[in-house]
């Protein structure tokens, strides 16, 4: 017997945001658990974080990290109050 299994999206009822993703035969051996939907996703472009709304599902958004390069007067700023600390901490003989 040959069982054929389909990946499956869970949908967040309340958010619409795919929590997570699993291989399903559609069988009832397994119940999607309260709160979600499980969309067929064999032929579709998904997965977590994706959003899902009117049966089409839409890439979260992808989020640039920005890098602040701390200017030369706020580097000797921190090394001076480090060097405060230091010597506050540091036994006097």
């Amino acid at each position: 017997m040959v069982i054929n299994m389909y990946k499956y999206a869970l949908v967040n009822t309340k958010t619409n945001i795919v929590d997570n993703t699993v291989m399903w035969d559609g069988g009832p051996d397994w119940t999607c658990p309260a709160g979600y939907e499980a969309i067929n996703i064999e032929n579709t472009i998904a997965g977590i974080g994706y959003s899902y709304a009117n049966g089409i599902f839409t890439a979260p958004v992808e989020v640039q990290a920005t890098v602040v390069q701390p200017t030369p007067e706020q580097l000797l700023a921190q090394l001076t109050a480090l060097q405060a600390q230091i010597a506050a901490i540091t036994p006097k003989s």
